[in-house]
């Protein structure tokens, strides 16, 4: 989960032992400037277990759910936002969220994956995309739409890229857009690149008919972090 050192509140900001342990590009921490507020991103951590928070003071450690809460975390601190913009933005935000849930899709993070995916009751797909990529743009609306179309049957969840690269090189994602349909914490299929509604909807149906004549629910889920099979090819 994403975390911002509040170095106000931190009694040994400089120097820092897990800025010094810290892989490069994960705890973002400047020592020439201590009164920098410092962020570390677990989704860049890999395999560590997190033990540089260990050596730091829990008072001065402030996580938060999303990349986007954490900068907005970041900025109070730093005072680069005021009171006022920062409600603002929070709200904005949530707005966001209700209308993409309203929509029938759920934005995912390295934080909710888990959750979200791995133990969902519905077969999942999974959108893999950046507001940057012009064909991901292109491929949202029909994505929304199925989305609508099959609300209850299937869970359609989006994850930006750009924001979650630890969960795109977790699941060699090598381009995007990219298609991951999942059921019972299993990955069945990878499907890259962008494609038409009609036949969106075809993939749906033979995913639905491969896990049992249209079946809605995948019954006794395997706990989370089992290998998965390969994928299929549909």
């Amino acid at each position: 989960m994403p975390v911002v050192v509040d170095l106000t509140r931190c009694p040994c900001a400089t120097p820092c032992y897990p800025a010094k342990v810290c892989p490069p590009k994960v705890l973002h921490f400047d020592l020439s400037q201590p009164t920098k507020a410092a962020t570390l991103d677990p989704a860049l951590c890999g395999d560590c277990k997190g033990i540089c928070t260990n050596f730091c003071d829990p008072s001065a450690l402030r996580f938060a759910a999303t990349l986007a809460e954490v900068k907005l975390l970041e900025a109070e601190l730093l005072g680069t936002l005021t009171a006022e913009e920062i409600n603002a933005e929070r709200k904005r935000l949530k707005e966001e969220i209700a209308q993409k849930q309203q929509q029938g899709t759920v934005d995912v993070t390295m934080a909710n994956f888990e959750q979200e995916v791995l133990q969902a009751q519905l077969p999942v797909v999974v959108d893999l995309w950046a507001p940057s990529c012009a064909p991901c743009k292109t491929f949202a609306p029909i994505f929304a739409q199925v989305a609508q179309e099959y609300a209850g049957k299937v869970k359609f969840c989006k994850i930006n890229t750009d924001a979650e690269k630890g969960i795109a090189q977790a699941l060699r994602v090598q381009s995007i857009p990219t298609l991951l349909f999942f059921a019972g914490g299993q990955l069945l299929a990878n499907i890259p690149g962008a494609t038409g509604l009609a036949q969106f909807r075809s993939t749906i149906e033979k995913v639905l008919q491969a896990l049992g004549a249209g079946a809605a629910t995948v019954p006794n889920p395997p706990l989370a972090g089992s290998p998965p099979k390969p994928p299929r090819r549909f």
